[in-house]
């Protein structure tokens, strides 16, 4: 995988999921990015993901640190949802 700048990001296993440690950041600079999966790569509920990105303000979602290389770059912990955020796209 490659950031939108060509800078690789890593690689996945069989399963299609990142092997940590990430070469790179997923994004370039640190912040939290909604993703709505846990570090172990498993869904969130629909409460832990602001009911699919329409609540602004009741509920937690899972977020992640995007200057991260470890797993938190695609989960570390809960927020509340008026927090904003940006979201990770990726193209298979």
């Amino acid at each position: 995988y490659y950031r939108t700048d060509n800078s690789p990001i890593g690689q996945t296993n069989g399963a299609g999921l990142f092997n940590f440690n990430l070469t790179q950041p997923i994004a370039d600079g640190a912040g939290n990015v909604w993703t709505g999966t846990f570090a172990d790569w498993t869904s969130a509920s629909l409460t832990d993901r602001c009911n699919d990105w329409s609540d602004s303000g009741t509920t937690d979602a899972i977020y992640a640190l995007s200057g991260s290389t470890t797993a938190t770059a695609i989960g570390n912990f809960h927020i509340n949802c008026s927090n904003l955020h940006r979201l990770y796209c990726v193209e298979q």
